[in-house]
């Protein structure tokens, strides 16, 4: 029995600038930087605190994907979405649904993960999707349509990237499930 690969494509941690320092313009060398006002002071220390909080719990969140603590990990990511959002971190929680097998929830994620997100998550994101789709079929009855999504995504996620091998594979592992002629399995 031909089986999807791989199961689950992983993201880096959401991605982050460089902590590095802002080069200066060869007329403000030795300048003082600029002065903000005293009642914006507190709100921006509130602001660079909240995201340190977010960068924290994202890193936490990776690290209890890494161990296998799935759950644990889909609760950091939320709390990090409650607080801000964002595709990446709605596609890591998709993940760690996959891997507790709540495969709808975990379609549900990314549907979501695709909002603004960049051409290169969403093609994670459709493969991921087709992947979810498919073994969620393997659960429900032969009226389900999980297989005609799990192509669509399939599909989507070589539309936005041709080259990708696995994504046709699984697409014709679909195919093939579903009964398509000339497709074996």
């Amino acid at each position: 029995l031909l089986d999807l690969v791989p199961a689950v494509r992983r993201r880096p941690p959401l991605a982050q600038s460089p902590n590095r320092p802002i080069a200066q313009s060869p007329g403000r060398q030795g300048a003082s930087p600029p002065r903000i006002p005293a009642a914006l002071s507190p709100l921006i220390v509130l602001v660079l605190l909240s995201y340190t909080a977010s960068q924290r719990q994202v890193a936490k969140g990776q690290q209890l994907y890494d161990q296998g603590k799935y759950l644990e990990a889909y609760e950091a990511y939320q709390t990090v979405l409650r607080q801000q959002g964002g595709s990446d971190i709605r596609y890591n929680a998709g993940n760690a649904l996959y891997r507790m097998k709540q495969y709808n929830e975990a379609a549900k994620t990314w549907r979501d993960a695709l909002t603004g997100a960049p051409d290169q998550l969403r093609h994670e994101t459709y493969f991921n999707m087709g992947n979810a789709f498919v073994r969620a079929d393997e659960d429900a009855n032969a009226l389900s349509g999980y297989l005609e999504r799990a192509i669509d995504a399939y599909e989507e996620a070589l539309r936005l990237n041709p080259a990708d091998q696995d994504a046709k594979w699984n697409l014709e592992i679909a195919l093939a499930r579903r009964g398509d002629p000339g497709q074996d399995g």
